[in-house]
């Protein structure tokens, strides 16, 4: 039998524009993004942008599986946030508290956690950018694409196969 994201009783503290938000919820899934994309192509977080010091976060409550199922197809499209069942919210930090361990997949590493806590940090990382990575210095006059766009590209593949 396949086990898909089976369901967790949440407990969550957002602070969203300097204000505190806490609540309880019944997730099947959540993502919390500085990106657009996620494994695959996926557009989970439509809205975000690797350096605009936001986390964007998507809260997917408990639903039947088949429903589930469904609503993953849409995700590759984006049309999941349409759903009203999907909470999209933007946010500074996130603390969540689960009432058992489940696992979290972290930028490609499966973790067992009982709580995860995100904050913005800004100008934590740094990345070296040579010539030969493809993403030419005139990025913002190709395509219509901007360099923020690139390093989104790069910072990801930088991130994706980390060790």
């Amino acid at each position: 039998m396949l086990k898909i994201c089976e369901p967790v009783k949440a407990g969550l503290r957002a602070i969203v524009e300097g204000e505190l938000i806490e609540r309880e919820s019944n997730l099947q899934m959540f993502a919390v993004c500085n990106a657009r994309l996620m494994g695959g192509g996926r557009i989970i977080a439509s809205h975000t942008a690797i350096d605009d010091g936001w986390l964007d976060i998507c809260l997917v409550e408990t639903m039947p599986t088949l429903e589930f199922v469904g609503l993953l197809n849409r995700v590759s499209t984006g049309d999941h946030l349409e759903d009203e069942r999907v909470t999209y919210f933007r946010a500074r930090e996130l603390d969540l508290r689960f009432d058992h361990a489940i696992k979290v997949n972290t930028d490609g590493e499966v973790l067992v956690m009982d709580r995860c806590d995100y904050r913005v940090r800004p100008r934590t990382a740094r990345f070296l950018i040579g010539d030969d990575v493809g993403v030419s210095r005139n990025a913002e006059q190709e395509k219509g694409s901007t360099v923020s766009d690139c390093l989104g590209m790069l910072c990801g593949l930088a991130l994706d196969n980390a060790v």
